[in-house]
This record gives C-alpha cells, structure tokens and sequence, in this order.
C-alpha cells in the first residue's frame, strides 16, 4: 500500500506504484535465481535502444579473474571515457540493465562509456564487486586509447549500489595513488548503513524500492552488521582530495538523505559538487525513463551536468584562441 500522503508523486510513476501487487515475492523472499529473473524482466518495460555508434562486448584481464564489460563509443573519434557500474543492490543485473541508459548517456554527451558486469552477492560477497570496480577502472586507464577515450576526462559513475561501487573506487583509487579521475557521477547512491534515516522511515515501503530490500542487499554484501570501508563510505576518512562529483537524488526514494548526505559532505570537504534533486521521482527513474516524462527529463539533465563536467576539466591549451 502506498502512503496516504502521495499528491507529490510523478503522476505517471503514481500509476506504476498503484500496478504494483503488494501478495509479490520481495527479493529477499526470492531465490537468487528468481530476483535476478525478475530484475531482468523490468528491462522489457525500457524503451527500445538509443542508437549509437558501436557496442562490443570485451573482457578485462584481471588478478582474481576476467571480467566481462561492455563498450558503447559515440563514434570513430576519441571520445571522454567514463567507466560505469550497473545497480541492482549488488545482487541482481548485468550490463543489460543498465543498457538503455547508457546508451542515452553516450548519444546524449558524446562519452564513451565502458560498462563493467562485476560479480555479485551473496555468491561473492564484498570485497568481490569492489575488487572488479577499481580493477576495470585501472585497465581502462591503462588502456584509454584501445577504448577510444581522448585520456583527458576518465570517470567513474553508475546508479543505486552502482554509484556506491563508483564513490568506493574513487576513494580506493585517491587512497592508493590513482590513476587519477576527472569525475564521479554517482546517480542515486547507496552511501551508509544507516536504515534510521528520515528518507528511509518516510519512503522505506511503497515506493519501489524498500527498506528490508536495502536491510537485505547490505547483509548479503557487507555481512550481518559490518560497514566496511570504501563500502560505507564515511569509513575511509576525510572525502578531501576526490575528483569532482555529480550526485543525483529521488524525493521518493529510501535513499534520498544518503545521497544529499553524501553531496553536502563532499562539498564540505571542497570537492567541487553539481547536486540535482527531483521531488517527484522514485528510486531506479533513469531507467524508467520510457514510463514518465519526469524520469527521461532526469536522463536529460545527468547527460547535461556530465557534458559540463567535461566542459570544466578540459585543459587550458584545448581551449581556441579568439582571433584579433
């Protein structure tokens, strides 16, 4: 059932909370076979895909194995680079889920992006994800030209437990010695295991994503009470010294003060910052987007806060001239 106070809802979105069947099995009622059929079966109900210039599947030579990734490049030309990783609580999708999003962000931005299927929970449990995440990004920078990046702009990003994974790299990375990052956008994150949060107790139930799913996806992942560091990510200490970030937030989402928690902190730190919210919007409407105009606008402004953060970080001497 939905709250008795939901005027504010994206009408369109309205009708699909309204849709939903509240006898379904949740996902931590569910075999993990069974969750990861059905989040794959929400990819029917996306739009059909945004063309671009090429998609290849490859696979990353790694310490603890080879992971499969996903390519989309604009065209022929070098091209920003942004490393992604998908959502899904970190036990459920693929690069498939992530697809037309993606997609939407290259056309839109002219990013290549490279799109990582790191390995899930509960059969790899933290630090596996993580451990795919900061290795795929160190190849890419390794191996920009080979992926058609321009090796000016390299950035992490990705949604839900996706963007947690790209804030985790971007700390692991600063903590180690790089390479360096230009950008993170982090799209909805998952930041701390703090089910207690206002956003939680108010959207935590009817509103797509709930707070036993968050309570589940942390327990398969992190274990039954840890926080780990890079995964919470308050735990590495100060947020000084990260690359510059996009952070976007849902009004209707659990998760909406761990991600304003987590912009008002990076600014804080004097980490630049672009902070979008939309009050209407429920958790997982990038990928929605073919559902409500509210949620493709949402994808209209992340491909626009990234065309400007690519804008910023150019190097001076990119820069024309004005003739005299």
């Amino acid at each position: 059932m939905l709250m008795d106070a939901t005027p504010f809802v994206d009408p369109e979105q309205y009708l699909i909370l309204q849709a939903v069947d509240p006898a379904a099995p949740q996902t931590w009622e569910m075999s993990v076979s069974d969750a990861r059929l059905s989040s794959d079966a929400m990819i029917e109900g996306q739009r059909p895909p945004v063309e671009v210039g090429s998609v290849r599947d490859l696979v990353i030579p790694a310490e603890h194995r080879d992971i499969p990734a996903r390519l989309y490049r604009p065209g022929p030309d070098p091209a920003p680079l942004v490393v992604f990783f998908h959502g899904g609580g970190w036990k459920v999708g693929s690069v498939n889920l992530s697809d037309r999003p993606i997609r939407r962000l290259v056309a839109d931005t002219g990013c290549a992006v490279i799109s990582i299927d790191y390995r899930l929970a509960p059969e790899d449990p933290h630090p596996a994800a993580l451990q795919d995440c900061v290795a795929a990004t160190r190849w890419a920078a390794e191996n920009v030209a080979e992926l058609g990046g321009d090796g000016d702009f390299l950035a992490v990003g990705g949604d839900s437990a996706g963007a947690n994974l790209a804030a985790g790299v971007a700390q692991m990375l600063r903590d180690e010695g790089g390479p360096t990052l230009s950008h993170q956008l982090l799209v909805y994150p998952v930041v701390a295991r703090d089910f207690d949060t206002d956003s939680y107790l108010r959207f935590g139930e009817g509103y797509f994503l709930t707070r036993k799913a968050m309570q589940h996806f942390w327990e398969i992942y992190a274990g039954p009470t840890e926080s780990p560091e890079y995964v919470d990510l308050y735990a590495a200490g100060p947020l000084d010294g990260l690359p510059a970030a996009t952070v976007i937030t849902c009004g209707l989402d659990p998760l909406l003060d761990d991600g304003e928690g987590y912009a008002r902190a990076l600014y804080e730190a004097g980490v630049p910052i672009t902070y979008l919210r939309y009050n209407e919007l429920i958790h997982g409407s990038w990928s929605m987007d073919g559902t409500s105009q509210g949620a493709y606008q949402l994808g209209v402004d992340i491909a626009g806060a990234l065309r400007r953060a690519i804008t910023l970080n150019r190097p001076a001497s990119a820069e024309k001239t004005p003739t005299t």
